[in-house]
C-alpha cells in the first residue's frame, strides 16, 4: 500500500509496512517507494500504556511532524480523544481503520 507523505521534512510517496513490536503491538513503518529505504517509523511502543489491540501511539514530532494528518488522510487511522506523554511531547492514540487492519492481516 502506498500513501502520500506530508511531513515537514519529507514529502512524496511512501510504502506502508505493518509489523509488530516484541510485545505484539502494531508498528507502522514507511519506506521510500523508489528505493525501499526507510523513511519513518510512524508509531512508538510504550508497553506501560493501556491500549486496545487495534490502537497505536502515533509519533508526530521532530522528523515525524505531520504524521498524524498523513496517516489519517490516508485512511489508516482514526484518532481517539486520548493522548499520552512521550518524553516532552504528547502523542495521540489512534485506532486502526478497517483498511489498515486488512493490510496488517495480509502482511501477517
Amino acid at each position: 500500500m502506498e500513501i502520500d507523505l506530508q511531513l515537514v521534512y519529507s514529502k512524496g510517496k511512501a510504502r506502508v509496512q505493518f509489523a509488530r513490536y516484541e510485545n505484539g503491538r502494531v508498528a507502522i513503518r514507511l519506506s521510500d517507494v523508489e528505493t525501499g529505504e526507510p523513511t519513518a517509523v510512524s508509531t512508538i511502543n510504550m508497553p506501560e500504556v493501556d491500549l486496545a489491540d487495534d490502537e497505536v501511539i502515533v509519533k508526530d514530532y521532530g522528523e515525524n511532524d505531520g504524521m498524524d494528518q498523513t496517516l489519517e488522510a490516508a485512511g489508516l487511522v482514526e484518532f481517539t480523544e486520548r493522548s499520552v506523554q512521550a518524553g516532552y511531547r504528547m502523542c495521540g492514540i489512534a485506532t486502526l481503520t478497517q483498511l489498515a487492519k486488512d493490510a496488517l492481516a495480509k502482511q501477517g
